[in-house]
C-alpha cells in the first residue's frame, strides 16, 4: 500500500478514516481479508490507536467487522447490495442538482471547482486511494450545497458502502481522468444553473459507480 502521503496530525483519526475507507473501496485492502491496526498503523506512519478508531468507525458503516483477537475483517459487497445502493443514490442525488442549481449561490459553486481539479490531479498522478479521498470530498461539498442535513447524512452513509473494484484499474489504464473530468462538468454545468444537464452528468457519474468502476462492466 504505496499511499502514504504525510498525514495532517490535527486530524489523524478523520483522515486515516477516509484513507483506510478509500482502500477498502478500491479493493487495496482485500474483502474477506483480516488486518490488524497495528500493521495498517505501520503502513500509514500513525500510531495505532487513531487507525483503531478509525476501523471502529468503519465497522459502525458497515464495512468491515471486528475479529477477536485477530484484527478487522473487510467485509464483502454483492451485486444486489450493490445495485441497491446505486439505485438509492441515484434516487437522492439526482433530483439534488436541480435544488443546487437553483439554490446554491455563485460563490458556494465555485468553491466546488478546486475539489474538482483535485480530483483531476490525482487522476494524472495515477492514484486510485487519493482520487477516490479527493471524490469524497467533493461529493461531501456539493450534496451540502442543498442544506439537508438529513439528506447529507444519507448519502454519505451510502457512498461509503461502494465498492468500487475497477478504480485501481482503471488508474493502471490511464482512464482515471475521464472519470476525473465529469466532476468539473458537473461544477460547469451548475455553474451555468443548468439542473437538466446537470441531473444528466450525475445520473452518468452513479452509472459508472455500478458498472466501470465496480469493475463488472458498464450496465445502461
Amino acid at each position: 500500500m504505496g499511499n502514504s502521503r504525510a498525514i495532517d496530525r490535527s486530524s489523524v483519526r478523520d483522515q486515516v478514516r477516509e484513507i483506510l475507507r478509500a482502500q477498502i473501496q478500491t479493493g487495496e485492502l482485500e474483502a474477506g481479508a483480516i488486518y490488524s491496526a497495528v500493521a495498517l498503523a505501520e503502513t500509514l506512519g500513525v500510531s495505532a490507536t487513531p487507525v483503531r478508531e478509525a476501523l471502529t468507525d468503519l465497522a459502525h458503516a458497515g464495512l468491515v467487522e471486528a475479529v477477536r483477537n485477530r484484527g478487522f475483517r473487510v467485509r464483502t459487497l454483492s451485486a444486489r447490495d450493490l445495485d441497491e445502493i446505486v439505485a438509492l443514490r441515484t434516487w437522492l442525488e439526482v433530483p439534488a442538482m436541480d435544488l443546487i442549481a437553483d439554490r446554491a449561490t455563485d460563490a458556494e459553486i465555485a468553491a466546488l471547482r478546486p475539489l474538482a481539479d483535485r480530483i483531476c490531479d490525482e487522476a494524472r498522478r495515477q492514484d486510485a486511494t487519493r482520487f477516490l479521498v479527493a471524490d469524497s470530498a467533493f461529493h461531501t461539498a456539493l450534496i451540502e450545497l442543498t442544506r439537508s442535513p438529513r439528506l447529507v447524512r444519507l448519502v454519505a452513509d451510502l457512498r461509503g458502502q461502494t465498492h468500487l473494484l475497477g478504480l485501481r484499474q482503471l488508474g493502471a489504464a490511464g482512464d482515471l481522468e475521464a472519470s476525473g473530468q465529469e466532476h468539473v462538468d458537473l461544477v460547469s454545468a451548475l455553474e451555468a444553473r443548468n439542473g437538466s444537464l446537470a441531473r444528466s452528468l450525475m445520473r452518468r457519474h452513479l452509472q459508472h459507480a455500478r458498472g466501470i468502476w465496480a469493475g463488472v462492466g458498464e450496465e445502461a
